[in-house]
């Protein structure tokens, strides 16, 4: 049978849509590239700013000074913040093992614990292998500080932040508990949809550096190290709130 070739205006449409739609995936494809390369630069702007050799001797030498005038107060938060920022800069890497992550938001509870006596004690409960677990750095830590600025604002002591981790499948489950004022409602709401818009509208949802602007920061990097694959949710209790991130275990983008 001979084989039919048509050039009517139905056709020649058909093609420019079938062009249109290659051009799109295409562009899309170019734009998370250009996304994953700007997060790639502001991460490294920031930590080529900070020098570490100088700053890791700058802490020794205050922690001796602290040492030699016995005050045991300063040289725990020596220690501690000493400790977070190794564990913040891990050679520009923006992968870390669990069990690094976990001693991060260790360190700068124990620093917040100093700054703010008796306001809150901590919990830290770990499920799985931290040692061989994997997850985008600095994940927990900025939703413990919004615990403790927003959560305990109206409390004087006795908070508490309870932080879990565990296997649900394949995936690995963070769970950070406070107990202090529930977040509102509407907060709560626009948090929860953040995962669901695109980084753009993200963006734009809290442009100012407060409040929901580190859950912003937070979502972001997830999604451009697991695109999609990731959930990101806020429950409210009586006494307290919950913040729940769960991310494909063992599958982690480097």
């Amino acid at each position: 049978m001979e084989e039919l070739h048509t050039n009517t205006e139905l056709d020649r449409i058909g093609y420019s849509y079938n062009e249109m739609l290659g051009n799109i995936e295409q562009l899309v494809k170019e734009i998370k590239e250009q996304e994953k390369e700007v997060h790639a630069m502001e991460m490294n702007v920031l930590i080529n700013q900070i020098n570490p050799h100088f700053l890791y001797n700058t802490l020794d030498t205050i922690y001796m000074l602290a040492r030699i005038n016995k005050e045991e107060t300063t040289m725990r938060m020596i220690q501690a913040l000493s400790k977070y920022l190794r564990l913040c800069l891990s050679k520009g890497g923006t992968i870390v093992t669990v069990e690094d992550e976990l001693e991060n938001v260790k360190n700068y509870m124990k620093i917040q614990q100093i700054r703010n006596s008796n306001l809150f004690r901590y919990k830290i409960e770990c499920e799985v292998d931290a040692q061989k677990e994997q997850i985008v750095k600095l994940i927990l830590q900025p939703i413990v500080e919004n615990a403790i600025k927003y959560g305990f604002c109206n409390i004087y002591e006795g908070g508490l932040i309870h932080i879990k981790v565990w296997k649900e499948n394949e995936y690995l489950v963070f769970e950070v508990y406070n107990s202090g004022t529930p977040m509102e409602e509407e907060m709560r709401r626009k948090i929860n949809e953040l995962p669901h818009m695109s980084l753009a509208e993200m963006k734009s949802c809290f442009q100012a550096k407060k409040n929901g602007y580190g859950v912003v920061n937070i979502i972001t990097r997830l999604r451009l190290n697991y695109m999609d694959d990731i959930v990101f949710e806020v429950f409210t209790k009586k006494d307290g709130t919950i913040f729940v991130i769960k991310v494909p275990g063992q599958k982690n983008k480097a």
